[in-house]
């Protein structure tokens, strides 16, 4: 039986298109499905963020993290089994080094969600979450 630990293809095109539609401030046809999910999940993400600003040594850290996960998690979708879980497992790897880089409780935090909702996401049904933490942590330094 062949184990998969990464996000499926649909998982990921479908994270792709809610950060893009996220970003955007027109919605598209195609995106119009999940804009008010979206559009509320950023609208929570940059309300808690503008209240609490992370500090600027945290965001050099969690800026490139949320502007390439799309880059960074894209091929590992198409990987066999073991080399996915192989490459999933040096991502997070990264992400847990960061993580201890960070200063402030809230970036931490922040940071933690995403790692944990990567760490369990094996299924479309886990998107939601993926899509919630990358969102926060982009809106913690736009």
């Amino acid at each position: 039986m062949r184990h998969r630990s990464t996000i499926p293809a649909l998982a990921l095109l479908a994270l792709a298109g809610s950060l893009a539609a996220g970003c955007s401030s027109t919605a598209t046809p195609s995106s119009s499905a999940t804009a008010p999910t979206t559009s509320a999940a950023a609208a929570t993400s940059s309300a808690a963020s503008s209240a609490a600003a992370l500090p600027a040594a945290d965001c050099t850290i969690i800026k490139p993290i949320s502007g390439g996960a799309i880059a960074t998690l894209m091929p590992i979708q198409s990987e066999s089994g073991t080399a996915a879980a192989s490459a999933m497992g040096r991502y997070l790897a990264q992400l847990d080094s960061a993580l201890g880089h960070l200063t402030s409780a809230q970036a931490k935090a922040d940071l933690g969600a995403y790692i944990a909702a990567l760490s369990h996401a094996t299924s479309t049904a886990s998107q939601a979450a993926v899509t919630s933490a990358l969102q926060k942590l982009s809106a913690d330094c736009p």
